[in-house]
């Protein structure tokens, strides 16, 4: 009889287990909503899109690998009012390091 019960209740669970699943990977709103949220958001991409030409600049030079990398382009100056932006990235690294790292990088 212990049995049973025990079997009742565990047949519960997995039937409100069952129900539970659809109830939580539900999505608010409906297909078309969805792919209407995705043209809004491919549209406000293509409006914020700016050409840019990108420079990368990269030297070692006492114990520092540095890399520049420079954005220009016309879009830049005429949308935003600055001629470019520039961004820097310092890593300490040891030359025995830097050879070995190159030589992985190169495959």
């Amino acid at each position: 009889m212990n049995i049973r019960k025990i079997g009742v209740v565990l047949l519960a669970l997995l039937l409100a287990g069952m129900a539970m699943v659809p109830m939580v990977s539900a999505v608010e709103g409906t297909a078309t909503d969805i792919r209407e949220d995705e043209k809004a958001a491919n549209d406000w991409q293509e409006k914020h899109k700016l050409k840019v030409t990108q420079t990368v600049i990269s030297t070692y030079k006492d114990g520092v690998y540095e890399t520049t990398t420079t954005y220009t382009g016309k879009g830049i100056k005429d949308r935003l009012g600055v001629d470019n932006f520039t961004t820097v990235k310092r890593i300490p690294l040891e030359i025995k390091e830097a050879s070995t790292s190159l030589i992985f990088s190169r495959g």
